[in-house]
């Protein structure tokens, strides 16, 4: 009995360093995909609504098996990304249309089903604002208007220009990626830490104020 148990835990451990050298090591991949984002804006005590905006995504990604014995990785990449936020109404609107650059630090664990792969993952991102404007739009009695200036930077007070919002950005990202072949469909959500209101001497907003970028992110990809 003892020799056909220590004869099972061999097969079992030869089976185990067998799936493990399938691991694939350096998986590259790229995707493009669709933002849902908004922001959470806060000045003391009133909470201001902020409806969500549309946008494209596109990034090159990287993932890196973390250990031979387990499908764990270490996932990252660069993403270029539009975000945004809208607020008010036909009299009176402010739409924030920005581009981020992002940095994702986070772990994924596959399960393997079939042909299928399923993914799960959780980690950190950075992101750095590249550009953007605010624009103010309004409608009264007839009369309609607009103005347009760039949110990152030092406020200019002769142009208008800069001071409205920070260009760092930092947050948790939780997500799921299914792939089938070397194709891949994703689905991740994205909550800043980070107060992106230019508080600062320079800037426009109260020291009270918070402010804090969300999204949903949908993406199709394709992984080397």
């Amino acid at each position: 009995m003892k020799k056909i148990l220590i004869a099972a835990a061999a097969l079992i451990f030869a089976a185990g360093s067998l799936s493990a050298q399938d691991y694939q090591k350096n998986i590259f991949g790229a995707k493009v995909g669709l933002n849902i984002t908004g922001m959470t804006l806060k000045s003391g005590n009133v909470k201001i609504d902020a409806k969500a905006r549309a946008g494209v995504s596109f990034a090159g990604t990287y993932q890196r098996l973390l250990t031979e014995n387990l499908p764990l990785y270490l996932e990252t990449g660069l993403e270029f990304a539009m975000a945004g936020t809208s607020s008010g109404d036909k009299t009176y609107k402010t739409i924030y249309n920005l581009w981020y650059m992002d940095i994702p630090v986070m772990v994924n664990y596959k399960f393997f089903v079939g042909d299928f792969t399923i993914y799960p993952s959780v980690g950190l991102y950075y992101a750095l604002g590249l550009g953007g404007n605010l624009k103010n739009k309004w409608e009264y009695e007839g009369e309609k208007g607009s103005e347009k200036y760039k949110v990152f930077g030092k406020y200019d007070p002769e142009t208008g220009e800069g001071g409205v919002l920070t260009r760092s950005d930092l947050g948790i990202r939780v997500g799921v990626t299914g792939q089938w072949q070397n194709f891949t469909v994703g689905l991740a959500y994205s909550n800043g830490f980070l107060n992106i209101a230019n508080t600062s001497d320079d800037g426009r907003y109260d020291k009270d104020t918070k402010l804090h970028n969300w999204g949903f992110n949908i993406s199709v990809g394709y992984n080397f």
